[in-house]
């Protein structure tokens, strides 16, 4: 066996070229000579002095500790070529045996660990990788690179030069294959995308710190007009509110920012703040604060009452002017038992119909301890709550309210919160769809563009031909429903006494 080049030797022993080299540099081989090639020349070597671990020895317990600690992980083809078997055997083989696997995103493929496989496998997976020289030296770097790696510190320019040769190994593999560098390197696809594209336009400058792109930066002054302009009561889109924004900026003579730059910023923005100035308070506490549960157990029967008005969903004959009405009901319902302690139809509200309403249900059953009602002025007003009169010159007396005056105490809801009073709410809904829709002069409840005229057509025929009720006759018809309603089992009102 004669002198040969350091790749045949390598392939000879089953060793990588690296290996020899570093042999060579301890001074443990010697070169025999030189040999011209296309790209230069090549040394010679005597492969019986390389005295190199054979091929079966290369699996060492170091690479087998190695794999151990973070195993190769190969897709169903590698591992049917190393078993020499068949796709659908590797398969079957890995499901018999319990082989752990994992998902690879970028080949799109399951993956097992190469130390499942057996020993025979393994080492013959270690020759393949040796074969094709995928174990050789890494990228050369550039005098530029490796100055300003000297003058980071110890423990970030370790940081740096690893991020650096991966970035090579990934320029080098190609475009398709990043994703097969980056899983081998045991990093993130994306991470090595982005410090790829950095690389490319930044340098190593880039890598130091691993940041994104630079942007244009959004200044304060530029942030509060993007926020004021994108949370408008006109709701503007992304696209609306950059292009204000746009020319806001050239109006104060800035640099205005890219269109992504202002679509990050207003995604960080809380969209329970957007909507709070775009579509109202209201709008917010009912789609972002939850609802809090109002537990009725520890409730007496006729403790709390709840009061509340409606427009009937009816129409009728007014009793003086004889045109087409809606009348308005006044209600109060014990919480309890969602029963309905008194009632007042009147032509609109007002103090007189919420009082008269609360006497029917005071002489029936007795006073409440409590009341709960809404913000109205007919529920807080100097009747209801007192006033302060003047007496004198310095002094003044004060009036005593109602509530006051009948020992009641009076609790209000929270504006523009229907939710507050939802038994009340839900039991208008029960009498407008389950007992007013049956008369005539039926209006419904939230009707669309097409029912709309579909009713009024239907509310001028019944006017013309005097189907209408009229207010006296609807008033014992409301009567009769929230007397029906009160008999008819409830899980609710069986709690009643």
């Amino acid at each position: 066996m004669g002198i040969m080049t350091i790749t045949e030797a390598a392939k000879l022993n089953g060793v990588t070229r690296q290996a020899i080299w570093k042999r060579i540099k301890k001074g443990e081989i010697s070169i025999e000579g030189w040999q011209s090639t296309r790209g230069g020349k090549t040394a010679l070597i005597d492969p019986r002095k390389c005295q190199l671990l054979s091929t079966t020895e290369q699996l060492t317990e170091q690479q087998k500790t190695q794999s151990s600690q973070r195993d190769i992980w190969l897709s169903v083809n590698q591992i049917a070529e190393l078993l020499e078997i068949g796709d659908r055997g590797a398969r079957q083989r890995a499901a018999r045996e319990n082989w752990p696997r994992r998902y690879s995103e970028s080949e799109r493929c399951y993956k097992y660990p190469l130390s499942s496989l057996p020993p025979a496998a393994q080492e013959r997976h270690f020759k393949q990788v040796r074969d094709e020289g995928l174990r050789e030296a890494a990228p050369q770097l550039q005098d530029s690179e490796i100055a300003f790696l000297k003058e980071l510190p110890p423990e970030k320019e370790a940081e740096v030069r690893r991020r650096l040769l991966l970035v090579k190994r990934a320029i080098a593999a190609g475009r398709g294959q990043q994703g097969r560098v980056a899983e081998e390197a045991g990093a993130d696809d994306g991470t090595l995308s982005r410090l790829v594209r950095g690389y490319k336009k930044e340098g190593i400058d880039f890598l130091k710190d691993g940041r994104r792109e630079k942007e244009t930066s959004l200044n304060e002054d530029v942030k509060k007009m993007a926020f004021t302009l994108y949370a408008d009561r006109q709701q503007p889109s992304y696209i609306q509110a950059y292009e204000a924004l746009v020319d806001w900026c050239k109006e104060q003579g800035n640099p205005a920012p890219s269109y992504s730059a202002t679509y990050r910023f207003l995604q960080t923005i809380p969209p329970a703040a957007i909507d709070y100035w775009r579509r109202g308070g209201a709008y917010v506490r009912k789609n972002y604060i939850p609802p809090i549960l109002r537990l009725l157990d520890d409730l007496a029967v006729m403790e709390v009452w709840m009061g509340d008005a409606t427009t009937l969903d009816v129409f009728c004959i007014h009793p003086r002017f004889k045109n087409p009405i809606r009348p308005c009901l006044t209600v109060w319902m014990d919480v309890k038992s969602r029963f309905i302690v008194g009632h007042m139809v009147a032509l609109t509200v007002s103090t007189s119909t919420v009082a008269l309403a609360f006497r029917d249900g005071a002489l029936k059953y007795g006073l409440p301890e409590v009341v709960y009602i809404d913000n109205g002025r007919e529920y807080k007003n100097k009747n209801w709550r007192g006033q302060m009169v003047p007496y004198g010159r310095l002094e003044a007396a004060r009036i005593a309210g109602n509530w006051e005056r009948l020992g009641v105490m009076p609790m209000f809801a929270w504006p523009y919160n229907p939710q507050a009073k939802a038994q009340i709410e839900r039991w208008f809904n029960t009498l407008s769809h389950g007992f007013l829709n049956l008369l005539p002069g039926y209006s419904g409840a939230n009707i669309t563009a097409k029912t709309k005229q579909r009713d009024q057509e239907r509310l001028s025929r019944e006017i013309k031909q005097g189907a209408l009720l009229s207010y006296d006759e609807l008033v014992p018809k409301v009567a009769q429903a929230i007397d029906a309603y009160n008999h008819r089992p409830h899980r609710a009102l069986a709690r009643a006494a």
